[in-house]
């Protein structure tokens, strides 16, 4: 019957050790089975997703994420209990987006709990925009204001991602206050200090393999340079060079008054989700030490580490390849391609992939 089928929707946030949870659940898929669950880990064409995540499902449309309307049926194809993450869904801001996905999901399931992990906000943007300085083109790259500074410039739009009350409140106005697992991402507060047992213990599922994770934290001149040579769309295979010539030491902080202005514009938000779901004994629902931080910025260039990020960026440039493997690979296969339409040029493509290879 449907109606006594349950799922689980682990929606985020980003940086909330939403990868770690999801390598875990795709870890554990026969234990989750012994246990009566199926983890939904695919992509639209029904193959397997070994990330254990769903986002695929979740599409940018214009700016701004809707959730695939075959979502709801796809689950629904599937026996038993469903369990399934994508942090990508902290992306869809529209409330309407989300009170037609509830009403799909409702066709096939009687109990559905959601559950998402918050994390102080001053925390959460200095992570998530670090991890944008890795990858330019993921969507938080485009989200926050250019700089290369620990923080981004406070811009109005920030609100739809960061003001919790308001986007968590969608999902629990669509499916119920009852539905939602709100958890704060905060050691004091996690089962064992950790994230991912906590996210099992509060959707009651056992561990059996636990997978290694690695932290990938990055440095003071790597996080500069990395956001400096997306905002100048340097290609891909150029960055990586790079970056193994740059000092990946110490921390791009904001100054603890900085950190704390930053928080303040989602304070008494914070305290009406408080309010509203009686989630922590704290009125403003997270702690106020702001200890963490240092009194001055300590993500600004001096003259000497400016001058030592000119000479590691100088250094690589002096080693930089004149082809990536992928365009010496695409030479290589378009000299076979034309070695009896046309062997001269054949011949001299060839040539030129050895002496690009050699150097």
């Amino acid at each position: 019957m449907h109606n006594e089928r349950k799922l689980v929707i682990h929606i985020g946030n980003h940086k909330t050790a939403t990868t770690s949870i999801q390598k875990t659940l795709f870890a554990n898929r026969t234990h989750l089975r012994k246990q009566g669950f199926e983890l939904f880990s695919q992509n639209m064409d029904g193959s397997l997703r070994r990330m254990g995540n769903i986002h695929p499902w979740i599409k940018e449309h214009g700016n701004r994420r809707v959730i695939h309307a075959d979502l709801p049926e796809a689950l629904g194809a599937l026996t038993g209990n469903i369990i399934l993450s994508s942090e990508l869904f902290s992306w869809v801001f529209n409330e309407h987006e989300i009170h037609k996905f509830q009403r799909g999901v409702a066709e096939y399931f009687g109990e559905i709990c959601i559950v998402s992990f918050l994390r102080r906000q001053d925390q959460h943007v200095i992570s998530h925009y670090q991890q944008a300085s890795k990858k330019g083109k993921i969507h938080a790259a485009g989200f926050y204001a250019q700089g290369n500074t620990a923080l981004p410039p406070f811009r109005d739009h920030y609100y739809a991602y960061l003001d919790y009350n308001r986007r968590v409140g969608y999902w629990a106005n669509a499916f119920g206050e009852s539905s939602m697992v709100i958890r704060l991402f905060d050691t004091s507060e996690l089962k064992n200090g950790d994230a991912v047992d906590d996210f099992f213990a509060a959707v009651g599922l056992e561990i059996l393999h636990r997978p290694k994770n690695k932290n990938e934290s990055r440095g003071f001149e790597v996080t500069k340079i990395n956001h400096l040579m997306n905002h100048q769309q340097v290609k891909q295979f150029i960055k990586k060079h790079l970056i193994k010539y740059l000092d990946n030491s110490g921390k791009s902080l904001p100054s603890r008054n900085e950190a704390e202005t930053f928080y303040n514009y989602f304070r008494q938000s914070n305290k009406l989700l408080n309010q509203r779901f009686t989630i922590s004994e704290r009125e403003y629902l997270f702690s106020d030490d702001f200890s963490m931080y240092p009194e001055t910025p300590a993500d600004l260039w001096t003259e000497d580490s400016a001058n030592q990020a000119i000479l590691h960026l100088l250094a690589g440039i002096k080693e930089l390849p004149l082809a990536s493997e992928e365009d010496i690979a695409l030479l290589k296969g378009c000299a076979s391609a034309l070695v009896f339409e046309d062997p001269e040029i054949s011949r001299h493509l060839a040539e030129l992939v050895e002496r690009l290879q050699a150097n």
